[in-house]
């Protein structure tokens, strides 16, 4: 088994946090091996994502996406709507304006 951080700045997920989802999924999914995300690190600068080697092709779809809700009740409210709709919560990066939560969801290939 193996262990590895997929690492960006914050800057970078700003610029282009679509992009970000499509490199990370890429990345899990590489022809040497297939790499689950078990978390989300995040300092003044960087975010990084921590990675465990699984067997076999992972069927998940790694999602950033942005989170609505200013108060405790809301961001409940975000994540359980997300979680109803099949979306596993695994962190929340903390931008300038805004919030981005790393999403899993079971995918068919």
């Amino acid at each position: 088994m193996s262990y590895r951080l997929i690492t960006y700045t914050v800057d970078e997920i700003i610029l282009n946090y679509e992009d970000i989802s499509r490199a990370i999924n890429e990345a899990c999914d590489r022809p040497s091996g297939h790499y689950r995300i078990t978390g989300v690190c995040q300092s003044n600068e960087h975010v990084c994502f921590p990675c465990e080697q699984v067997e076999g092709k992972q069927p998940v779809t790694y999602i950033l996406a942005p989170i609505s809700g200013e108060t405790t009740d809301e961001l409940a409210a975000d994540l359980h709507t997300r979680w109803r709709s099949g979306f596993t919560t695994l962190g929340i990066i903390q931008l300038p304006n805004s919030q981005l939560g790393l999403f899993a969801q079971p995918s068919s290939t």
